[in-house]
């Protein structure tokens, strides 16, 4: 975004032992403010929505280190015992403010503690740069490995989604709820929420639990110790709330450490039930979990009908998180070099027009730009807004005797 780019690794070599913060970006030309934000970041298609407050929630702190009474006090570069007393997503409150001078050089402290795993793994969270409060920049921080993404799509009486993503049967999953009503609910309520075993969605059947474990010492710090269905212990309720331009006002994330999504214990294809507090025998709501697969889309040319032009464009979205990856392959340009633009309109194909012809402006209209961006204001081409590579490392050392470090990134990629 502004032409930022380059990338943050967070990089913690075994579970309890300090964070290194690499930072290596470009772009920044004044004094910014940086912090973890609880929810993931989703390529709404505009920057600004993808940053926003509303869209990436607020400062991680899941300790509520921010309850303090003295929380600027004791969350500043002045006190010594700031990495005790920040939220973990208060980066300037630990490490400072970023600039030209500070964008490139690695953080560390031996009482520096940025978990990138378990349940207070920034993993799956968003990194936000911010300008005077407005954001500059944003970044979802994921696995540089890709990330096997499902989804549970609600429809009514609640509406929304559920998204799980994970890169590999043994390691966290984070899950992302934005669940909202679609009656005539006047009030957000919580619900128990569970996997069951069946993927049906007509009759309550039992929490899924492959390993028969018996859920003793099962509690929001023991993953391992509870059935892999049972979310409400995992994560406590869940709120589903009236909508906002479809969108929940209690969109909420979790990092579960015993929820995997491939393997023989794997949660897709079974179903996710929400329960009333009142009535816990009958689902309230019920959707199936279906694995998420990559959206692809494509504009051919036609010589004969495109004024000699052949090839084409592909997009293609792996996910809601990921950024669009366009593939330009096109001919027949006889060395000219325009500009290209997405119209609000279909080719009227069945005009029977040349290839000019059909491109008017009169057919196709104007530019789409469903988020009113103004033209004038836009970045140079080539400059655009960019969201590069933020990412975190964490060792394997707890699934294997290794020590070597495990790669994660976060893809910013941008609007241009």
């Amino acid at each position: 975004m502004s032409g930022i780019k380059g990338d943050v690794v967070f990089s913690q070599p075994h579970g309890h032992n300090a964070t290194s913060i690499m930072v290596n970006l470009t772009g920044i030309n004044e004094t910014l403010t940086w912090s973890i934000q609880h929810l993931p970041m989703i390529y709404y298609g505009n920057a600004d929505m993808s940053c926003s407050v509303g869209a990436v929630g607020g400062l991680f702190d899941p300790m509520m280190a921010m309850k303090s009474g003295n929380y600027n006090g004791t969350c500043s570069l002045s006190s010594d015992t700031r990495f005790e007393s920040c939220a973990i997503g208060d980066l300037t409150g630990m490490l400072g403010s970023l600039d030209a001078n500070t964008a490139q050089q690695i953080y560390s402290n031996q009482n520096l503690m940025i978990p990138v795993m378990g349940h207070h793994s920034i993993m799956g969270r968003t990194l936000v740069l911010y300008s005077n409060n407005t954001p500059k920049a944003c970044a979802l921080i994921t696995p540089t490995q890709s990330m096997l993404t499902a989804v549970a799509y609600f429809k009514a009486p609640v509406a929304g989604s559920v998204y799980l993503r994970q890169v590999q049967e043994h390691l966290d999953t984070t899950v992302y709820a934005n669940l909202f009503y679609v009656n005539d609910a006047e009030t957000q309520k919580q619900f128990h929420w569970q996997i069951q075993a069946s993927a049906s969605c007509h009759n309550l059947s039992a929490i899924f639990n492959p390993d028969n474990t018996d859920g003793k010492n099962c509690s929001q710090k023991r993953h391992e110790n509870c059935y892999i269905g049972d979310l409400t212990s995992k994560h406590g309720n869940i709120t589903v709330s009236m909508a906002t331009k479809s969108e929940s006002k209690t969109k909420a994330a979790f990092t579960d450490t015993n929820l995997p999504l491939s393997g023989d214990n794997s949660v897709i294809g079974k179903a996710i039930v929400l329960l009333s507090m009142d009535d816990p025998e009958t689902p309230f709501a019920c959707a199936k979990i279906m694995k998420v697969r990559p959206r692809v889309l494509k504009a051919s040319f036609k010589p004969d009908v495109h004024d000699g032009v052949s090839g084409g464009f592909k997009i293609t979205q792996a996910s809601p998180f990921d950024p669009s990856i366009t593939v330009i392959d096109v001919t027949g340009l006889k060395k000219e070099s325009q500009g290209y633009h997405i119209h609000n309109y279909p080719m009227p194909w069945q005009m029977h027009y040349t290839g000019m012809e059909s491109c008017a402006g009169g057919n196709l209209g104007r530019n789409w730009n469903p988020f009113g961006v103004d033209v004038e204001s836009s970045p140079a081409p080539g400059t655009g807004k960019l969201w590069k590579n933020f990412m975190f490392v964490q060792s394997v050392a707890f699934i294997t005797s290794l020590c070597s470090p495990r790669k994660y990134l976060s893809e910013l990629k941008g609007y241009l």
